[in-house]
């Protein structure tokens, strides 16, 4: 997609986030699929996507930002959210995650995060590690829910499977 057909996709989907009490997190076109992210802080239900989807649609058919035929999907970031902005990142210090660069790839604690890079600190092989890294050199990350944290959220949350199949 041309840059000037996204940034009018990323507008539209902005302006109509804001009138439904939404906030949008990310915006991408893969081959004929346009992928549209929004969230807010207490989260989205299955039917706000839903509506938000077919108001987006129906936007986007009456400016006819897209020519051609796309597939529109729209959902949440989910639990184990990829992170692109330096926003994204500042909300997602003190969470594990996954983190590639060019030179690695590791999983660790995000411990800080500003404008210009991000720091990530763990182990890997028995070794104890720190890196801050610059956002132009991190080419993916997403918050990693470690099987712990899935334990104590189901159990918070009083659907504790861990007795399946027991008597």
């Amino acid at each position: 997609m041309v840059k000037q057909q996204l940034a009018a996709v990323i507008q539209l989907a902005e302006e109509l986030a804001g009138s439904m009490a939404l906030d949008l997190y990310h915006v991408q076109m893969d081959r004929l699929v346009l992928k549209v992210m929004i969230d807010r802080p207490r989260g989205v239900t299955l039917d706000e996507c839903a509506q938000f989807s077919t108001a987006l649609s129906r936007e986007l058919d009456k400016v006819d930002v897209i020519p051609g035929r796309y597939f529109l999907e729209v959902t949440t970031p989910g639990v184990e959210r990829p992170l692109y902005r330096p926003k994204d990142f500042r909300a997602a210090v003190g969470q594990h995650v996954f983190m590639r660069t060019r030179e690695w790839t590791r999983e660790g604690l995000l411990q800080a995060a500003d404008d210009q890079s991000a720091t990530i600190v763990g182990s890997q092989d028995n070794q104890e590690f720190t890196a801050t890294v610059p956002y132009k050199d991190i080419s993916h990350c997403r918050v990693k829910v470690t099987r712990d944290e899935l334990f104590a959220l189901s159990k918070a949350r009083g659907t504790d499977s861990s007795h399946r199949g027991q008597p």
